[in-house]
């Protein structure tokens, strides 16, 4: 899901970046149909890696390297790493959330499925 994404980050195809994230996480911000088209234009990935940190709450938690031509435009400034929770969403794999930090198993309040 998540190589999906960025491979999305050339595509200005906005609707299909949102395919790739659960209702709920879109449904949080009022403003996710803007970051998605924006998304949608801020590759290509130069610099790209995935590695699996843990699962919790159903979530498979991935840190995420990668530099973006056109980040600028999506907040994400040269080489960047942003941690990802993907999870089923609807029968399909999507993504639940995504930040600069990664909470500790105990604290985190992000729930896939």
């Amino acid at each position: 899901m998540i190589a999906a994404l960025f491979r999305l980050a050339v595509s200005a195809d906005p609707r299909a970046v949102a395919d790739c994230y659960a209702a709920a996480y879109r449904a949080k911000s009022p403003t996710f149909d803007d970051l998605a088209a924006r998304w949608s234009r801020a590759g290509p990935a130069q610099v790209f890696s995935v590695r699996q940190i843990d699962r919790v709450k159903g979530c498979d938690r991935f840190a995420v390297d990668a530099q973006l031509d056109h980040g600028e435009s999506v907040a994400w400034f040269g080489r960047t790493t942003t941690f990802y929770s993907v999870g089923l969403d609807g029968g399909r794999m999507r993504i639940w959330d995504g930040g600069t930090a990664l909470a500790a198993p105990e604290y985190t309040t992000v729930v896939c499925g």
